[in-house]
Parts: structure tokens; C-alpha cells; sequence
């Protein structure tokens, strides 16, 4: 009995291994470290955007329209000083070679003065500022050369330059008030439809010297004042643009030599 104990003994260690070796259900090998690994994702992600947060700040309202911009009526022009003043030359018609005026303009000693040399030749120079509707335009002129040709004021004249009144003076006394409409060039008509014409008396024109002239445009009334001493006067009341300016004309016969020494605006 004593023999068997140790061999009992034996066998209790050596059936356990035994049962391990045995064909049976495998046991999982226990995992010493957690899965540290990272999954790959199969879909590629465009960039991420970053969300702007609405802003605190309201947008600024939408401006209204102002006011039109109002300038002090009327001007003086003494030719003193560069015409800074008045747009660029406006050519109307010219019967000029090739277009090409050959009218020489100079100031000097406070005048300024056109040599115009060529046939038809309508030229037109605008003040840069609209005026009130009511207001006058005037000019000290002289006109030497061939007398016939003329110098002109012009009031209401529209923007784009499609109508205005203008009151012509030549060097002989002859006048005549026109109202100008561009429109009635597709009609095949006269642009300058006349409004009266006539003859300074001798004692309220002086030939060969300068004579002022005055053109007023007040409500319908559309008078020429020569020398402050002859009215010459028309109703017409369609027009109601705001700019302002003179002219100088050659028609058949130049040379024309026109001198101004003046030109003003202002109200009535």
C-alpha cells in the first residue's frame, strides 16, 4: 500500500496533461494585448468645411437715392482766365472740306474771338452746369468781316442736345428766335423752326461795335433784348431742359471774324 501511493500520486499529474493532448474542441489563445490597430476606411472623404457662423453685424441698408445735386444760378465769363468752364466745342453742321473746320479760336486781353473761314458752319459751345428754367443769357459781341454771319444765345437746351431756343444777332442788326428740334430731322424737315425774326432800329444797334445782347427764358416768354433799349418777344413753352450757352454761324459767305467779351447768366 505504501508502493501505491507514489504511483497514485504520479498519475494524478500525468492525466491532466494527457487530456489536454486529446483531439477536442480547440480553446482560443487567450489575447495578451487589446487590437491597437486602426481601420482603414474604404471611402475618401472630401475636405471638411469649416461652418462660417452668421455674422453679428446686420448689412448695411440699401442707400436711397439722394436729392439731385443744385447749383447756384447764373455765371460770369470774362475770358480771362482758361475756358474750364464749358463743355467741348460742339460742331452742329459745317460744310468744311473733309470735315475739316478750319475756324480759329484765340483769347486774349479778356476776348475771346472766331476766325471762321468756312461755308455752313454751325458751332455751339454749352456752360458745364445746368440752370433754372428762368433765367437770362447774355453777351457783349461783335461781329466784323462779313457782317451777314451771326453769334447766338441759347437757353433750355436739353442734355443729349435735341432741342433748346436760341436768339441769333448779326453784325448788320438782323435777329431771329428759333426753337431747335433734332426730332424733326427724321420727318425730313428743318431742325430750326423759326420763331420771329426782324431789324434792330439804328439807334438800338451799333454796327462795327459791340452790342449786348440779352435772351430770357421766363415761363412761355422768349425775349431778345438788344442794348437794353429793343425787346423783341415769342410764347413757347416746350422745352425744359436746363442748360445754357452761345454759338457762332457762317453761311455762305464767310470770312467772319466774332469777338465776345462777355457772357453772364443769372435770374431774371
Amino acid at each position: 500500500m505504501k508502493r501505491l501511493a507514489p504511483l497514485a500520486m504520479l498519475l494524478c499529474l500525468i492525466l491532466p496533461m494527457l487530456a489536454c493532448n486529446m483531439p477536442g474542441q480547440v480553446q482560443p489563445t487567450p489575447s495578451l494585448f487589446s487590437n491597437t490597430r486602426t481601420p482603414i476606411n474604404t471611402i475618401t472623404l472630401g475636405p471638411t468645411l469649416t461652418p462660417i457662423p452668421p455674422s453679428q453685424t446686420p448689412p448695411p441698408p440699401t442707400p436711397t437715392p439722394g436729392p439731385s445735386p443744385t447749383y447756384a444760378p447764373g455765371f460770369k465769363e470774362s475770358f480771362d482766365l482758361p475756358l474750364d468752364n464749358w463743355q467741348d466745342l460742339y460742331v452742329l453742321t459745317t460744310r468744311a472740306p473733309g470735315g475739316r473746320i478750319s475756324t480759329a479760336i484765340r483769347r486774349s486781353n479778356g476776348v475771346l474771338t472766331y476766325t471762321l473761314a468756312d461755308v455752313e458752319t454751325y458751332l455751339y459751345q454749352f456752360y458745364k452746369l445746368p440752370q433754372p428754367l428762368d433765367q437770362y443769357i447774355e453777351m457783349e459781341v461783335r461781329i466784323d468781316g462779313q457782317k451777314e454771319n451771326q453769334a447766338a444765345l441759347v437757353c433750355r437746351a436739353n442734355e443729349d442736345r435735341s432741342a433748346w431756343y436760341e436768339a441769333r444777332l448779326s453784325g448788320t442788326g438782323t435777329y431771329q428766335i428759333f426753337r431747335y428740334d433734332l426730332s424733326r430731322k427724321d420727318q425730313d424737315l428743318n431742325p430750326f423752326v423759326l420763331l420771329q425774326e426782324g431789324q434792330a432800329t439804328e439807334s438800338a444797334f451799333r454796327a462795327g461795335d459791340f452790342n449786348l445782347a440779352r435772351l430770357t427764358c421766363q415761363g412761355n416768354r422768349i425775349v431778345l433784348t438788344v442794348n437794353n433799349q429793343q425787346n423783341f418777344e415769342v410764347e413757347n413753352d416746350q422745352l425744359r431742359g436746363g442748360w445754357m450757352g452761345y454759338a457762332v454761324f457762317t453761311f455762305s459767305n464767310p470770312d467772319a471774324v466774332i469777338q465776345f467779351d462777355e457772357i453772364n447768366a443769372g435770374i431774371p
